[in-house]
């Protein structure tokens, strides 16, 4: 039994944290790409993102399609629980197929700006609908303000941090480095707010809390220390101090970004009784 639910919520994680990344990066691309007023940049811009999703859109299916299998198994016993991930792992078919025609269409040079525009689009739509779906009344965990907050504050600085992994532009030689710095202090605000929400909302969510200050104070840890004060510490000191580059924050980032996706899973995995 144990078992099972930790492949769930595994399970679980790998497809929010996904789908996030996926939602932020062809969000904040768009925005970087189409930012420059000069079409040669624009071009190049264009060819370094086109370049990666191939990639990203195999992985993109294969989690897709685990999460749709292992829902539909979840709802046989009578759990609905993966339902409305269920719900948008069928719109991300639709999605994927889209970002595959893009790549298609550039690769064969027939790429339209329009379609481009209205991906953005339905990636914002689809990173608003996944939030909703998260903010969920049947998991007291979930059921606050910060669940919108910490999604979108993740998927923004997910997208940034490919862009430097993805070698679009590096963050520290671009003013990308002071939203990250903003957008890290708004994490430790929330994630502050959440933890104060669990411990005196109700029984439930506070033995939620105890649960993340006990069996999983090294995640909990982790979390705070290495996607949280440590890219923090290295940008001040990379950028205010010595204007000298530290590798390793994107990595730091989007570790720190998927330990507080399972967290988030975790405190969500039981209902009240």
């Amino acid at each position: 039994m144990q078992i099972k639910k930790n492949i769930s919520e595994i399970t679980l994680t790998l497809f929010i944290y996904y789908a996030t990344l996926l939602f932020g990066w062809q969000i904040v691309a768009f925005i970087y790409i189409y930012s420059s007023m000069d079409d040669l940049i624009i071009a190049e811009r264009l060819e370094q993102f086109f370049r990666y999703q191939p990639c990203l859109i195999g992985m993109g299916l294969v989690l897709t399609i685990i999460i749709d299998i292992w829902s539909r198994l979840h709802d046989r016993k009578g759990a609905t629980d993966l339902a409305g991930l269920r719900q948008i792992s069928k719109i991300q078919y639709g999605y994927l197929l889209l970002l595959l025609s893009n790549y298609i269409l550039f690769e064969v040079d027939l790429h339209f700006n329009v379609l481009e525009l209205i991906t953005f689009f339905i990636s914002l739509w689809l990173l608003k609908k996944l939030g909703s779906i998260l903010y969920n009344p049947k998991k007291p965990g979930w059921y606050h303000p910060t669940t919108h907050g910490s999604l979108y504050i993740a998927a923004i600085l997910i997208g940034c941090s490919l862009l430097d992994i993805f070698n679009l532009t590096k963050i520290q030689d671009d003013k990308l480095v002071y939203l990250i710095l903003a957008l890290l202090t708004f994490e430790l605000i929330i994630l502050y707010a959440r933890f104060q929400y669990l411990s005196k909302h109700s029984q439930e969510t506070n033995r939620l809390a105890r649960k993340l200050m006990g069996s999983q104070i090294l995640f909990f840890g982790t979390r705070i220390i290495v996607g949280i004060f440590m890219p923090m510490i290295f940008i001040v000191y990379s950028t205010f101090l010595y204007e000298n580059p530290v590798e390793g924050i994107p990595v730091l980032i989007l570790v720190g970004t998927f330990l507080e996706r399972y967290l988030f899973v975790l405190t969500g995995s039981e209902s009240p009784q």
